[in-house]
């Protein structure tokens, strides 16, 4: 059912096979298009995609507020992540591999390998010092530990030219820990980085 505004001439709602409705504050006139069937095997799918992805990019979206190098202007991180992986989003793909967390210019994270000295421990996280003459000393790798049976995240950074880094993760043995890493410079205020390489942990 329509409301007509008939000073000016429209209307906001279904009137015969038309819509009509607000857009960027100006009134628009459309054809009425039978909306397709929300619990079709697709559409259930692709939410369950959504819901899935979603929660888990929750779990460390919040962290990495200041420490992204995405675009999120008018968008939190989480929904900037969730922009960048809609293709398998929309695929219904929940292969961890293939999540985007970073995107950029710079080269990505080389031999990127995590070891314990002691089980379970620590993780010590190594990859290769940086070389390319694009990056600069303030450059940084940025990490990601989940862990999605604990509901657990841990966000950090460090310099790039350390090479190494161990963390403390406290989640018993016997559970993955997913690891997320990535590049992150700055070019004067602004923020840039590298796509983000992937790793598992078991302590």
């Amino acid at each position: 059912m329509a409301l007509l505004n008939v000073l000016k001439g429209s209307w906001e709602g279904k009137l015969g096979q038309t819509v009509g409705s607000k857009w960027k504050n100006k009134s628009t006139i459309r054809s009425y298009t039978k909306p397709t069937d929300p619990h079709s095997p697709a559409q259930t799918a692709q939410r369950d995609s959504f819901g899935y992805w979603s929660k888990f990019i929750s779990l460390f979206s919040d962290q990495l507020k200041i420490l992204s190098p995405l675009d999120t202007k008018g968008m939190s991180v989480r929904n900037a992540i969730i922009k960048l992986n809609k293709e398998i989003i929309a695929a219904g793909d929940t292969d961890y591999t293939l999540l985007k967390v970073s995107r950029g210019g710079l080269p990505a994270p080389t031999n990127f390998d995590i070891t314990t000295t002691t089980l379970p421990g620590p993780m010590v996280i190594t990859w290769d010092r940086p070389t390319a003459v694009n990056i600069s000393s303030k450059c940084k790798l940025v990490y990601i530990v989940v862990n999605v049976e604990d509901l657990y995240a841990r966000v950090g950074s460090v310099l790039a030219s350390a090479g190494t880094v161990t963390i403390q993760v406290p989640s018993p043995g016997g559970q993955d820990n997913l690891v997320f890493a990535y590049f992150l410079d700055y070019r004067g205020s602004t923020k840039v980085g590298s796509t983000n390489v992937f790793e598992t942990y078991m302590p």
